[in-house]
């Protein structure tokens, strides 16, 4: 062999150990995780959860930095052979590895961008892709900062939502948002400490810092138990006092854990609201068991589980803790509250079992809204009467109710309503095959969408492209 080319090939010994290259290798692809966790932490104050950042690392790793460390040891043990071999072999050996290692480059970028349609068991890791001017646009329409609008765009990709489904709940999520800070800034407590907390968490919550939000309500929650059993059991004012901090601070971590969509913890924290609470204090507890009862009904219903054995046991657990809350709202004499809870088991469960329960719960639910004056709930009530009635074949008598809700909310100016009812008629008439009819109610619907900057009226704007053209 050539002296110089030998000399070339050879390597201090430890560079040839398998251990040593493994872990330079990892090393290399460990300064590649890093970096891309750093994009996700700054600006926009988002803190990426520790299991999502190991996984992230052991895809980058299995898909780059295992290859290599093999590609460079198999190579490292071939090359004094290879040495001795002309240099036009060199050559296309070396070609080859280029080759195969921008494969592996097209892999990872392939896994990291489009991995869940792959390997759908893995949670989400890639950020949807919503262009600059998007971001922009939705800033401006909710007056929220964009940052923030990322992390709520993170927080519903983690959740498994696409694009799609992400974008037509991002409206609730700002609500969600909006919600917390509002509850954020009704401090119940006269302790320093406490208003310290609750005031920065507010601060970080404004940013969407959402974990040091948590971390300060905590403590907040801490400083309030600890503070309740030194307190003598004599002084029941003072004791009070501390529950209903204590309690405070527990509804506003469920609002935290809204936002999160983490409805199952959202819904042990207003359990526990409800717990704190002292005596006398009725209308509030049986307020947050209702709101502990809807947060189960979305994993039950919309969000949070493919599970249908779970989701069953989270509809039957709200239907307990609504029980629950309607019996004290009957002893408190809170009728507005009855009709609530009987208005939320009648949608809930849509069983045959339940069909004669909903329909009595709506219409136990109606009568309560008439007898207060509620209009926006008499509109909500009779459309939904309307809607069971469809279901079960009695158009007739769905039609009625649909149009008595859409009368009900024009006189109360309930525009939210109004769209509600206009859409379900204009549907009604549209499955009846009866499209002039269909018609206005529909282009009602898509007005008072875009008036109310709905984010789904692009598929009214859809059905009524297709109903004008069936009609030409």
């Amino acid at each position: 062999m050539n002296t110089e080319r030998k000399a070339a090939w050879e390597q201090p010994r430890i560079l040839k150990k398998p251990w040593f290259i493994l872990i330079m290798s990892g090393f290399q692809g460990g300064l590649f995780i890093v970096a891309t966790t750093l994009m996700d932490l700054w600006p926009d104050g988002h803190y990426v959860r520790f299991d999502v950042f190991l996984v992230r690392a052991a895809i980058g790793y299995s898909v780059v930095g295992f290859p290599v460390a093999w590609m460079s040891w198999a190579n490292m043990e071939k090359q004094p052979r290879k040495a001795m071999q002309d240099d036009e072999r060199l050559n296309r050996a070396g070609i080859r590895r280029i080759l195969f290692v921008l494969f592996i480059i097209g892999v990872s970028v392939l896994l990291f961008s489009n991995y869940r349609r792959i390997l759908p068991f893995l949670p989400q890791l890639s950020s949807c892709d919503v262009s600059s001017e998007t971001l922009a646009g939705y800033a401006d329409r909710y007056e929220i900062p964009e940052g923030v609008l990322r992390i709520l765009f993170s927080i519903m990709e983690e959740q498994g939502m696409d694009c799609t489904r992400a974008n037509n709940n991002l409206g609730g999520q700002v609500y969600r948002h909006r919600e917390l800070l509002r509850r954020l800034e009704e401090v119940h407590s006269d302790a320093p400490e406490v208003l310290r907390l609750w005031k920065e968490a507010r601060q970080a919550a404004v940013l969407g810092a959402y974990s040091r939000t948590a971390a300060l309500l905590l403590r907040a929650e801490d400083h309030d138990l600890a503070a309740l059993a030194t307190l003598d059991p004599r002084d029941a004012t003072a004791r009070a006092k501390r529950r209903i901090s204590a309690s405070a601070t527990s509804v506003a971590i469920a609002g935290l854990e809204e936002v999160r969509l983490r409805y199952i913890e959202a819904a042990e924290r207003y359990r526990k609201a409800a717990e704190l609470l002292p005596p006398n204090n009725g209308a509030k507890r049986a307020d947050y068991l209702r709101r502990a009862a809807d947060a189960l009904g979305f994993i039950g219903l919309n969000i949070g589980s493919n599970d249908r054995q779970e989701r069953a046991a989270a509809l039957a657990e709200a239907r307990s803790l609504y029980e629950q809350s309607l019996t004290l709202y009957q002893e408190i004499g809170d009728k507005e509250g009855q009709a609530k809870i009987l208005y939320n088991l009648s949608t809930r469960y849509n069983t045959r079992d339940d069909t004669r329960y909903n329909l009595r719960y709506l219409e136990e639910s109606l009568r309560l809204y008439q007898e207060i004056g509620n209009r926006n709930g008499e509109a909500m009530a009779l459309n939904s009467l309307g809607l069971k009635y469809d279901a079960q074949g009695d158009t007739a008598t769905a039609l009625r109710y649909l149009k008595q809700s859409l009368r009900v909310s024009q006189e109360a100016g309930d525009k939210q309503n109004e769209r509600t009812a206009a859409w379900n008629i204009g549907l009604h008439y549209q499955e009846q095959e009866e499209l002039r009819m269909a018609e206005p109610y529909i282009r009602r619907a898509v007005e008072l969408g875009e008036e109310l900057d709905i984010d789904d009226v692009g598929e009214g704007r859809r059905r009524l492209e297709k109903i004008r053209a069936a009609q030409r």
